[in-house]
C-alpha cells in the first residue's frame, strides 16, 4: 500500500496543471509568432531581392 500512495498523491495533485496548461498556450504563441515572422521574412526578402534586380538592371543600362 506504501508503493501506491506516492503515485496516488501525484496523480491527485493538480498544482502542476495549470502550469503545464500555460507553458503549452505559451508554446503555441511562440509558434504562431515564429510561422508569421518566418513567412514575412521570406516575403521580403523576394521584394529586395526584385528592388536589387531592376537598380542593377537600370544601372548596367544606363538608365
Amino acid at each position: 500500500m506504501c508503493a501506491k500512495s506516492p503515485w496516488a498523491a501525484f496523480l491527485r495533485d493538480g498544482r502542476g496543471a495549470t502550469s503545464i496548461e500555460y507553458a503549452l498556450l505559451i508554446g503555441l504563441i511562440f509558434l504562431a509568432i515564429v510561422t508569421s515572422v518566418g513567412s514575412t521574412g521570406s516575403g521580403l526578402t523576394a521584394k529586395w531581392i526584385g528592388v536589387a534586380d531592376t537598380a542593377s538592371a537600370n544601372l548596367y543600362n544606363g538608365q
